[in-house]
């Protein structure tokens, strides 16, 4: 619910007080639900009396651990929102019995206290309690613990009751807006269902009327939760009411007559009728059976209960016709029929008028001699058995009799004709007066398509009587099929490295031939090969024997100029042929067998050392090189397995190679992980291992592991200045002024940390006595070029030593000299001392020497460390003069005054 800042929440005020300032406030102030953050809820002053609290008050909460206190804050006199005041959230459980007043019922408000105080003078006064009350708005929806359920009710059942917890619905707000009214929906024109409590606990679904199944199988209902607030909500619970079944239905035969006739020879099972009860009912209930009513003549039949619900009526003794003359041949048979249901339910009976021919009872004999145990396929016009047929009451020329082949359909291609060779009747007719005729193929038979033949002689007399005799009989095999292989391609799997028995079983080749007995036995045979003597063929059974272990490396690497799949898969192909008795019946097959890879192989480096050059200070991820290893194992395979590179050792320093480089676990990759200083190790020696990935169902073996050593060299990158080593800097040298040219005066002394040009390295030096003074640039000699001075004069150089590298790198040092008597005496300045003389100010001293005498100037001091806390100065000429105003260090300059010395 959307409110503006500036919307005043409904206030209901009013105060109870008593005579002293501790009365409590009984009305409540109440906070509409949904209020939002920075709401304005009251101005205290038109709740406490003046007596209470001054317009000025500084008013304070002193309840703030309170749920619903804690989103309320006072500006000045003014209670407004910190936070949205949600009533359905502070209000419910556990938070309503510890803060607020207990009695947050469907009927009763949600209350708490609000504690104030105000500071008055010099003390907090305490202000009576307030009594806040949050209103309830209607912004909760009723909710339905599931969103739909099913339920089941017998059909026939009027009035049946139907309830559950699920049917309940729950809304968190209060009063009338948590007040629910039920009502039902349905897409049932008949209102088959109706709610028996509508605004009352529980909720109980009715039916108003009995339901029939056959009907209506299911109903799709929706109960309707509404509460009474404005608006109203509504909550959904769909309902899918389910109908079982009831043996309500009986069956009912589709004819209440049935007509059949049969004749009076018919033989046992011989089919009569059927008949069909129908049961509207389901399952059990609807699955009917059938029996023969008791009768006269019940048990001559029986009745079957067929797949489709039918039941056939088939005849169970033989009838006589004559013995029925008196009903005039026909027979009234009752037949009931029931269901399976509980209690059983039964179709009123169906009656059936059976009559029975009358037939001619002598009917014609027949007696088949076979001529042979069977008859050869491939074979025409080839007689089967001779056939001698006799009638007692006919004459024979009256006899006709053909054959009826069931199967094949016709005649089968085979025919009847007389028997002229034999005129005296033989077998159990001898003595009678009989007929004879040869059965004869007219066509070929083909064993393959047909290996028993079934043959009906029927024989048919004047008087319209039939006899029939069955003739069996065998089709013989000839080897005329040769033997056919199951598949083109038998393909099989065989482990490398299996040290087999004797014979280790690969698998079994199966091929068939359609003839039979030793026109049908099999010899299986491998043909000629270079592979074929490592396997065994059961010319027999058709397995297939190893006789020895297979190396899959070894063929793979044999098989390498062969086809691509044979350079793809380590495979060895066989031929093999099954013949027959008949040496010109064969058949041929690929036998192909896999050799599956065990994990045999460690993975081999492609260099067994590796050596790898980069410059000092590269950046981070910089490419130093890259190892491969291969892995026989994963020659020719579909998806090779992976091989992880690790650092796995460097000497004395196992964790140094890996915090300076880093390796590609995938790929092989060597790169930087710091920059390198070639001062501080110049290479690194270290070891790497590629381990496989393993065979997967190799079960027993590990991951196998090969190594290299990996040598890096860090290149020489011009990083380092040259250290002058000597001499030090701003040291003084004393030289006597007769000091002859090419007189060495000092050496200077320089080292650079690189290498090569890097660490090559040329002199030179700066001075205005450049005429003085030089130096050789390979040695770094300093040496006396020309004239000095006088005594007492000095000037200073600065010596440069510079590296070769590029771009070239230098450091720099500046000294002095002083040029002394030709004696040495330098009015009584120790030698030793002097040469450790610097200049202290900003002027030179040959600048100082020039100077006009008894000028105002800064004059230069020098100072003389002559002791660890005194030095001894003296401007121009040296005086004795004790500046002890700090310590020396050394040959250090220190700090001294400039001023002429007095």
């Amino acid at each position: 619910m959307k409110l503006n800042q500036e919307r005043l929440a409904l206030v209901s005020l009013s105060l109870l007080l008593a005579t002293s300032s501790a009365a409590q406030v009984t009305a409540p102030i109440s906070i509409n639900d949904d209020t939002p953050a920075g709401s304005t809820i009251v101005d205290l002053r038109s709740v406490l009396t003046n007596n209470q609290i001054a317009d000025s008050a500084d008013l304070k909460i002193l309840n703030h651990q309170d749920p619903i206190v804690n989103c309320l804050a006072i500006n000045g006199t003014v209670l407004y929102a910190t936070h949205l005041v949600d009533r359905d959230s502070l209000c419910r459980e556990p938070l309503i019995q510890r803060y607020v007043k207990p009695c947050c019922l469907d009927s009763e408000p949600c209350e708490l206290w609000l504690q104030l105080s105000h500071k008055a003078a010099q003390s907090n006064v305490l202000i009576p309690k307030l009594r806040l009350r949050l209103l309830d708005s209607n912004d909760n929806a009723p909710t339905f613990r599931r969103a739909s359920l099913q339920a089941e009710v017998q059909e026939g059942e009027r009035g049946r009751r139907i309830s559950s917890p699920d049917f309940l619905a729950a809304d968190p707000d209060q009063g009338d807006n948590s007040r629910l009214t039920y009502r039902l929906e349905s897409d049932d024109d008949e209102f088959s269902f109706a709610l028996e409590n509508s605004n009352r606990r529980p909720v109980v679904l009715k039916t108003n009327r009995a339901l029939d199944r056959e009907k209506t199988d299911s109903y799709s209902l929706r109960l309707l939760a509404v509460d009474n607030g404005r608006p109203q909500r509504t909550g959904t619970l769909s309902i899918t009411v389910l109908v079982l079944d009831i043996n309500d239905e009986t069956p009912v035969f589709e004819k209440s007559l049935y007509v059949a006739s049969v004749p009076e020879n018919a033989p046992k099972n011989t089919p009569v009728v059927t008949v069909r009860a129908v049961d509207g009912d389901q399952g059990a209930n609807g699955r009917v059976s059938y029996r023969i009513s008791p009768g006269e003549y019940a048990n001559h039949f029986d009745v079957s209960n067929q797949p489709d619900g039918s039941g056939l009526v088939k005849l169970k003794y033989q009838l006589d016709a004559d013995q029925l003359a008196h009903r005039g041949g026909k027979i009234d048979l009752y037949v009931s029929a029931m269901d399976h249901g509980s209690p059983q339910r039964s179709a009123e009976e169906a009656r059936i008028e059976v009559t029975v021919s009358n037939v001619n009872d002598e009917r014609p004999e027949i007696e088949v001699i076979p001529l042979s145990s069977g008859v050869p396929e491939n074979s025409p016009d080839i007689p089967v058995a001779r056939v001698e047929v006799k009638d007692r009451d006919s004459h024979l020329s009256s006899l006709s009799c053909r054959v009826e082949d069931p199967e094949g359909g016709g005649g089968g291609g085979f025919v009847l004709r007389d028997d002229l060779s034999s005129a005296l009747p033989s077998g159990n007719f001898a003595g009678h007066q009989s007929r004879g005729f040869v059965l004869r193929s007219e066509r070929p038979l083909d064993r393959e398509l047909r290996s028993t033949v079934q043959l009906i002689i029927v024989c048919l007399d004047g008087g319209g009587l039939n006899g029939t005799a069955v003739v069996r009989f065998r089709v013989s095999d000839r080897n005329d099929n040769p033997p056919r292989f199951q598949k083109p391609v038998f393909q099989f799997h065989l482990p490398e490295n299996t040290p087999p028995p004797e014979n280790y079983r690969i698998g079994i080749i199966k091929a068939d031939d359609k003839d039979e007995g030793e026109n049908a036995r099999i010899a299986y045979s491998l043909e000629p090969s270079a592979d074929a003597d490592a396997f065994h063929l059961d010319a027999q059974t058709g397995q297939l024997f190893a006789r020895r272990p297979w190396d899959r490396e070894e063929l793979l690497r044999r098989s390498a100029s062969g086809s691509a799949s044979q350079r793809r898969l380590a495979q060895v192909t066989l031929t093999v042929t099954a013949t027959d008795s008949n040496p010109d019946h064969r058949d041929s097959a690929t036998v192909l067998v896999t050799i599956d890879n065990l994990n045999d192989n460690r993975p081999q480096f492609e260099q067994t050392d590796y050596s790898f050059r980069v410059m000092e200070n590269a950046l981070i991820g910089r490419e130093v090189g890259a190892v491969r290893a291969f892995d026989a194992d994963d020659e020719g395979s579909l998806s090779p397995g992976p091989i992880d590179y690790v650092i796995i050792s460097a000497g004395d320093e196992p964790l140094e190679p890996q915090r300076s480089f880093q390796l590609n676990r995938r790929t092989g990759q060597l790169s930087l992980a710091r920059k390198l200083d070639r001062e501080t190790r110049p290479s690194y020696v270290f070891r790497v291992a590629a381990i496989d990935s393993g065979v997967s169902g190799d079960s027993g073996r590990g991951r196998l592991t090969g190594t290299a050593t990996i040598t890096v060299e860090v290149e020489d990158e011009n990083d380092c200045d040259p250290q002058i080593i000597e001499p030090r800097a701003d040291q003084v040298f004393k030289v006597p002024s007769s000091t002859k040219p090419g007189r060495t005066l000092l050496q200077i002394q320089a080292v650079d940390n690189d290498v090569g040009q890097n660490a090559q390295i040329v002199y030179s030096l700066t001075s205005l006595a450049a005429n003085a003074i030089g130096v050789d640039r390979g040695s770094g000699t300093v040496i006396v070029t020309g004239p000095l001075g006088p005594p007492g004069a000095s000037f200073e150089a600065t010596l440069e030593a510079r590296d070769c590298g590029s771009p070239a790198r230098f450091s720099r040092v500046r000294v002095f000299f002083r040029v002394s008597a030709p004696d040495g005496d330098d009015d009584n300045v120790d030698a030793a001392a002097a040469g450790r003389m610097a200049p202290i100010g900003g002027e030179s001293a040959a600048a100082a020497a020039s100077s006009p005498a008894g000028a105002h100037r800064r004059e230069q001091f020098y100072c003389w460390a002559c002791c660890s806390s005194c030095c001894c100065c003296w401007p121009r000429r040296p005086r004795w003069r004790w500046c002890c105003s700090g310590p020396a260090v050394g040959d250090q300059q220190v700090a001294a005054s400039t001023e002429p010395t007095t």
